[in-house]
């Protein structure tokens, strides 16, 4: 148990030592261009494409910050920002999804890249499959009332409205401890997952749908750990497979458009359940979303092929 408890410990820090740089660079970001109005400009920029999906324009520099730094770092802005909006269930729920659609593009592209998909390609695809998934998301929403109660997330109860810096300092020590926390349940918990076999279970109910959307047996393995724990994960260990045998490049780009629009499953999605998202919207939803856009794209690219 002491050896567990130490082992833990270290994977926690070397995460935290990993992540902490990149979230606390963009919240104090955030900070400073509250102090000189940037934040105001970027969020009219982006006024537009927010409003298209139902969302108040202030909310666009939380997907951009999630876009470049991952959802760890758009999350710690997310839960700053969180006090002085009026949201609902469904809004907080339709970003979250955006968010785990497309974020960290300029590392997990590259891994994308490397492996043989084209990083661009897949990028503008998840980019594209955000905001569509969006729009239908706040359509069904509005439409049936479906999550219209007011947001009442207790993470966001850490972060005072309008703070000075000395508040703000205080708020992101809070953050840190809660990021801490989170961080060394989710290790506990995908080690207990591993233990009693449940990663194993999910990988075997989730080959038949990768059939389905043309992915080669031999890469099924591989394609669900991505899905599973990350782009960077799946990406590794498909970069090994790609060596060590003969794929086609359509094999190789499902794959990996696959891994792209749904990944990180466990972790990510617990993150932001964590602050108030809905699972019926992040989880269910996105992943009918992506297989069913999915299996359009290449179904679609296959006639263009025959033509």
């Amino acid at each position: 148990m002491i050896s567990y408890f130490s082992s833990l410990t270290k994977r926690s820090v070397r995460i935290l030592i990993d992540l902490l740089p990149l979230v606390l660079a963009a919240m104090l970001l955030v900070r400073v261009g509250e102090q000189f109005g940037l934040s105001d400009g970027l969020a009219a920029l982006l006024a537009p494409l927010m409003q298209l999906v139902g969302l108040p324009a202030e909310t666009g520099i939380v997907w951009a910050l999630t876009l470049l730094t991952g959802i760890y770092g758009g999350a710690g802005v997310y839960l700053s920002m969180m006090p002085s909006l009026d949201i609902t269930v469904a809004q907080h729920s339709i970003l979250c999804s955006m968010m785990l659609f497309a974020h960290a593009l300029p590392v997990e592209q590259v891994v994308v890249h490397r492996v043989g998909a084209n990083g661009w390609v897949t990028g503008a695809f998840r980019v594209v499959a955000a905001v569509v998934y969006g729009v239908v998301a706040n359509w069904f929403c509005v439409s049936t009332g479906f999550l219209s109660q007011k947001l009442e997330s207790p993470a966001a109860k850490l972060f005072t409205s309008d703070p000075g810096w000395l508040d703000w300092l205080f708020d992101t020590a809070l953050y840190v401890v809660l990021l801490s926390a989170v961080v060394a349940a989710l290790l506990v918990l995908m080690d207990a997952l591993k233990k009693i076999g449940l990663i194993d279970i999910l990988n075997a109910m989730l080959r038949p749908l990768l059939g389905l959307v043309g992915i080669e047996r031999q890469l099924a393995p591989v394609a669900t750990t991505g899905v599973l724990l990350g782009v960077v994960y799946g990406g590794a260990l498909m970069l090994d497979e790609v060596r060590s045998g003969e794929y086609t490049k359509r094999s190789i780009f499902s794959a990996m458009l696959l891994v792209c629009l749904v990944h990180a499953l466990i972790e990510d999605t617990l993150v932001l359940l964590a602050i108030g998202a809905n699972i019926w919207i992040i989880l269910i939803g996105r992943v009918l979303f992506s297989m069913v856009l999915l299996f359009v794209v290449l179904r679609l690219s296959e006639r263009l092929q025959r033509s």
